[in-house]
């Protein structure tokens, strides 16, 4: 047997005196190899034949292609998370809530798997400190101010943002530079304003999994909080994503309200992070109802891409909670929910908007949201084929178009009328899918907003329940309000306290349940809506489609309708089969530029918050092309 050279024990074979052929991988090679003898097992023998140059040419080969294999591994592996961590985790596979088909259901990180945390709110009222990703407390609750410097992939803002990602706030918005009058919004409130019902315990429960929509949503909740005259009294961050970057922001966003405190509940006393217990991942939303059982508290259940919601809804749904303790849950009245959206379109709440025809932008990068700061335009020839509304790609129409209102007052030619007049088997199926009837929804509640028409969406009546019962309510039965929807104008810079001037409701009436709307035990998206406690904890364990369960399965078992309270009006951006089509619209900068504009900056004012404002928000990615 020839002398085996410079070996390693291990990659010798004791029995055989061969290095097999899988030891060839080694980094470690023996100097000569000889096809000379092959053993019956497959090794070869090693020698110092003559042979042995060509045969080091054949080995030098083999690692050349075993490390050009290995090195474009790597790089493909280096490009897929990449894209992954920047474009996927925050657009593409970032559904939003429920995880059904047909009239609903949506689900937020559908592709992720969710780890087992910890918890950092128990049941009661929770110590939560935050989740532990390196942040210092305190830091900058906006980190893409400083960091973010380049266009995210998939992403892109139609507002001026400098090269370097910074964004520079023009000294008055744009409105006040046009002389346009300052913003004031329609309150439905009772004659002697909202009052924060005592002795009951309201949370707000926000499904968390993006950063984008929930930097301006923290304005809202901000601005409802009970420290600024609001309902809640406390916000719960229902973590539902493993993305890092948005790990992150949640972090400081909570570090930046300790900051703020004032020691007496402003701030990180009311904001708290809720982790899942055990695997909470895609579509399955069990997970995350456990703690949320408390009897004698009322949820707010909040999705994280809600866009607006309107300065009556929280405490509107709250007074018909109590109210009407025989519904089983009360929603918000959704902008972009296929049922009341073909509610809204019946009603006259809807507008002939169309996307921008043009191949590229015509105007300058501008934050704006009125749709009056943009032309009207001739309505374009309407498509032939229904499909076309669920099938026309994003793609068609560049990054960060607008929608425009047509010249022409007709419907049947938009894309709801399109679905209305020639889908009518699966129209809510097509609107739960289409990013086209989605915006259009959406243009449609800026229109309303800019005209102070919110009236148009309240629909609805009194409706007459079973008399309460033990099991239906933990809180005395109260009476009921006879008021009718009849408008004032209220400035919106306090919310909480609206007050009516014309409202038919006396000092001793109770507000709540005036215009309501059953589902039937139909499906209807959970994307806002107020639960009691114990309800929830009547309805545990809640399997992974929570939202066919709590808005079809427990109602109908329980003979407790599912309704809508259609004063509370809430903006909803989009279910995940609409992602794509929204996000190529301009609507996510029309959202904070209308939150900036009334509720973030502070009651003096001030784009950096005061008064329960928490600030102007700013966008998180760089410019869309030829803006």
């Amino acid at each position: 047997m020839p002398r085996i050279l410079d070996m390693d024990e291990d990659m010798q074979d004791p029995e055989e005196g061969y290095v097999r052929e899988d030891m060839l991988k080694r980094p470690h090679l023996p100097v000569s190899v000889s096809s000379r003898t092959k053993s019956g097992s497959g090794g070869w023998w090693i020698s110092s034949s003559s042979s042995s140059s060509c045969m080091r040419r054949k080995d030098d080969f083999r690692r050349l292609i075993v490390v050009f294999v290995l090195v474009i591994s790597s790089i493909f592996l280096v490009v897929v998370f990449d894209v992954r961590r920047s474009g996927w985790s925050a657009n593409t596979i970032e559904a939003v809530h429920g995880g059904g088909g047909g009239g609903g259901g949506d689900g937020m990180g559908g592709m992720y798997h969710y780890p087992v945390v910890s918890d950092v709110v128990g049941t009661g009222t929770g110590t939560g400190t935050g989740i532990d990703v390196g942040v210092n407390p305190g830091q900058d609750p906006h980190p893409h101010h400083q960091q973010d410097k380049v266009k995210v992939p998939g992403q892109c803002t139609t507002w001026p943002v400098n090269p370097d990602g910074t964004y520079t706030y023009p000294s008055k918005p744009p409105s006040r530079q046009q002389q346009q009058p300052s913003f004031e919004l329609q309150s439905f409130a009772p004659r002697n304003g909202w009052h924060k019902p005592p002795n009951i315990t309201i949370k707000a429960l926000i499904f968390y999994g993006r950063r984008r929509t929930v930097d301006f949503l923290d304005c809202y909740l901000e601005r409802n909080l009970v420290t600024n005259g609001g309902f809640l009294d406390e916000v719960w961050f229902m973590v539902h994503t493993d993305d890092v970057e948005d790990l992150k922001y949640l972090d400081q966003l909570v570090a930046s309200k300790k900051k703020e405190g004032d020691g007496k509940g402003k701030g990180s006393n009311r904001y708290k992070i809720v982790r899942p217990e055990g695997m909470c991942q895609g579509f399955d939303y069990a997970c995350m109802w456990g703690k949320v059982v408390e009897v004698g508290t009322i949820y707010v259940k909040i999705d994280d891409d809600i866009v607006f919601i309107h300065p009556d809804t929280i405490p509107q749904l709250i007074w018909t909670r109590i109210t009407e303790p025989h519904p089983f849950s009360i929603s918000a009245n959704l902008v972009n929910s296929p049922m009341t959206g073909y509610k809204h379109y019946d009603i006259g709440a809807i507008y002939p908007f169309y996307p921008d025809q043009k191949p590229k932008p015509s105007r300058p990068a501008l934050e704006r949201w009125r749709p009056s700061d943009w032309e009207s335009v001739s309505a374009p020839i309407p498509i032939p084929i229904p499909d076309k509304i669920v099938d026309d790609t994003p793609e068609s129409y560049y990054e960060g178009h607008p929608w425009l209102l047509s010249k022409e007052d007709i419907l049947t030619n938009t894309p709801m009328g399109m679905n209305n007049n020639n889908n009518n088997k699966n129209k809510y199926d097509t609107a739960w899918k289409s990013w086209m009837i989605s915006s259009q929804q959406q243009y449609s509640l800026l229109r309303n907003l800019e005209l102070n028409t919110m009236w148009r969406y309240h629909f609805g009546s009194k409706l007459s329940f079973p008399p309460p019962s033990p099991s239906t309510s933990p809180s005395p039965s109260t009476s009921t309000s006879t008021s009718t929807s009849t408008p004032n104008t209220h400035t919106h810079t306090n919310p909480a306290n609206a007050r009516s001037e014309t409202n038919t409701n006396t000092d001793t009436d109770t507000p709540g349940g005036e215009q309501l709307f059953s589902t039937n035990y139909n499906r209807y998206n959970l994307n806002f809506a107020v639960f009691w406690g114990h309800d929830i904890l009547l309805s545990l364990p809640i399997p992974s489609d929570d939202e066919e369960y709590l808005t079809v399965t427990m109602p109908k078992k329980l003979q407790r309708d599912f309704v809508v309270d259609t004063r509370a009006v809430v903006a909803h951006l989009s279910f995940y089969p609409q992602h794509e089509g929204v996000r190529r619209t301009d609507l996510l900068d029309r959202w904070r530029a209308l939150a900036n504009e009334v509720v973030c900056r502070g009651d003096d004012g001030n784009r950096d918050g005061g008064g329960g404002g928490g600030g102007s928000k700013r966008p998180f990615d760089g410019r869309c092309d030829g803006f």
